[in-house]
């Protein structure tokens, strides 16, 4: 009974993930890991809906793996995680778009893998002297990363340092964590909260009562992560 329970969950859940959009995407997808988890390292971030785990497979590689809160046997989904993976899925291949590995449904859990990073770009300017040339560095793959979202119709409303993952031997930085991102044509007409972005980079708009989601949005919060690298 729970097995039919949860497949018929799942249908419904995969329904809604992919609605309308990138399909094939979400299809093709892996499913779980090729190799079996050996250890459960250790918590690299905790929110309202779940955690981040990074992980080594018994291949030896390192994952990044949020487990999120959601009782498909009940029915209870929370939006943000269906958000985040359906619009992850059709961001995937973007310059600076952090790579998705696997998902899986469980019951009570979502799970979705990303390859692991050394650190975030908040962590990793309060530990460090950051040189112009490594900011730079930062700044444009987070441009890019956000250009290519807009140019697709998506704001993403919770751009932060926290939100950059970084591997510093590489120079890599990656934009993540699109819980709350949409369309912005979806929003048109739809109140914004001012709990909708971070406070430190909050658009001022948003604090008075601005009613739209816009690319400019995006746009302050980016230069709130451009501070944070200029004063490190």
């Amino acid at each position: 009974e729970m097995l039919r329970s949860l497949v018929g969950s799942e249908m419904c859940i995969r329904d809604s993930l992919i609605g309308a959009r990138a399909p094939k995407r979400l299809a093709a997808m892996p499913r779980s890991r090729e190799c079996s988890k050996t250890s459960r390292r250790a918590v690299l971030g905790e929110g309202a809906y779940g955690k981040v785990f990074r992980e080594r497979t018994a291949c030896g590689e390192r994952e990044a793996v949020k487990e999120m809160n959601a009782r498909y046997d009940r029915g209870d989904v929370p939006p943000c995680c269906i958000n985040e993976l359906s619009t992850h899925v059709e961001l995937l291949g973007g310059p600076g778009i952090l790579d998705v590995l696997w998902y899986r449904l469980t019951p009570k859990k979502l799970y979705v893998a990303y390859p692991a990073y050394a650190t975030d770009v908040w962590k990793y300017a309060i530990a460090h002297r950051v040189t112009f040339a490594r900011a730079r560095s930062i700044m444009e793959q987070l441009l890019s990363a956000v250009a290519y979202m807009h140019d697709r119709g998506f704001v993403h409303m919770d751009i932060k340092s926290n939100n950059i993952v970084y591997d510093p031997a590489s120079g890599d930085a990656r934009l993540c964590d699109f819980g709350i991102s949409e369309r912005i044509d979806a929003f048109q007409e739809r109140r914004t909260s001012a709990e909708v972005q971070t406070l430190w980079y909050r658009a001022p708009e948003v604090i008075l009562g601005e009613t739209r989601r816009t690319p400019a949005m995006d746009v302050w919060s980016i230069g709130g992560v451009m501070v944070d690298l200029a004063v490190s």
